[in-house]
């Protein structure tokens, strides 16, 4: 799988089992995300909050709401949480750098609307 698809998926994925094998598909220990007030560095950073998101959000999942934007090792997408009855609850947009072999190495999130 893109390993930009499977950071998304990681946030719409339930099972924790399976959240696990998305982020190794995909990031590394040295990957981070940066938002505004927090930075989650490393596999169980991510994790532990991919966790959180779940148990705070039953049932909401993270939707690329346009393609992926590629420019050499950048990717930028806009993204919206979708509850269960298929309503947009928050948007935001990302931009990725990839490292050398195409892995995440870090994630720029930005809160609402680009």
């Amino acid at each position: 799988m893109d390993p930009v698809r499977a950071h998304v998926a990681v946030w719409s994925e339930p099972n924790a089992g399976r959240r696990a094998d998305l982020l190794r598909q995909c990031w590394t220990e040295q990957s981070e995300i940066i938002g505004p007030g927090y930075c989650f560095k490393g596999h169980q950073a991510v994790l532990d909050e991919a966790a959180r998101f779940h148990r705070d959000q039953p049932g909401c999942r993270a939707v690329a709401t346009i393609a992926f934007d590629r420019h050499g090792r950048w990717v930028r997408f806009t993204i919206a949480m979708v509850n269960p009855q298929g309503e947009v609850v928050q948007e935001w947009w990302d931009v990725v750098e990839l490292d050398s072999d195409g892995r995440i190495a870090r994630v720029i999130t930005f809160w609402g609307r680009l």
